[in-house]
């Protein structure tokens, strides 16, 4: 067994202290005797967290949500079950500012809570998404560039404007070309 392995237990035996588990990642049996037990070198798990199971694929899942939850934390633990996905919801914090309209009191509920958490991201501009220092006179003709998070609309942007770059490049070797030959 290798640090971090998951097994499951498939038998006991009361007279020798020993496990039979088997691991995740191999479906052949393994006995761990009781030296190997008593030098604990194993933990009985019951949880882990949706950090520590990225990569993980189990044939259920059970997901707590509350208030710290968001979008892409949701996706990366309701992405691991094969079979089910079951998702809890925590009641959430209450607000700092209660909402005092007759129809909306007391309404805020973990369905609430949840739906906020899925609109709630925690992704951060990459640096190719920040505005540079552009020079006053420039002024693209493509506009911005998209976010780097949609991939193809980025790469479209990229390839129209070297097209553009090249055309222009062309033209100012055209127009030394046309001087030169006068």
């Amino acid at each position: 067994m290798l640090n971090g392995d998951l097994a499951t237990v498939s038998g006991v035996d009361q007279e020798t202290k020993s496990l039979t588990v088997r691991l995740d990642r191999d479906p052949e049996p393994r006995e761990l005797p009781v030296w190997y037990l008593e030098q604990s070198h194993v933990d009985y798990g019951y949880a882990m967290t949706g950090h520590k199971d990225q990569g993980v694929t189990t044939d259920r899942t059970f997901i707590v949500v509350d208030g710290a939850t968001d979008r892409e934390w949701a996706y990366v633990a309701m992405s691991r079950g094969r079979q089910d996905n079951t998702l809890y919801l925590a009641k959430p914090e209450p607000a700092d500012e209660q909402c005092t309209h007759l129809t909306h009191q007391d309404s805020h509920d973990a369905l609430d809570g949840f739906t906020a958490a899925l609109n709630r991201t925690s992704t951060q501009t990459a640096a190719i998404d920040q505005a540079g220092p552009t020079p006053s006179n420039a002024v693209d003709p493509l506009g911005p560039p998209p976010p780097s998070s949609d991939v193809a609309a980025r790469v479209a942007w990229q390839l129209a404007k070297r097209q553009i770059e090249r055309a222009e490049a062309q033209r100012e070797t055209q127009g030394i070309d046309l001087a030169a030959g006068r």
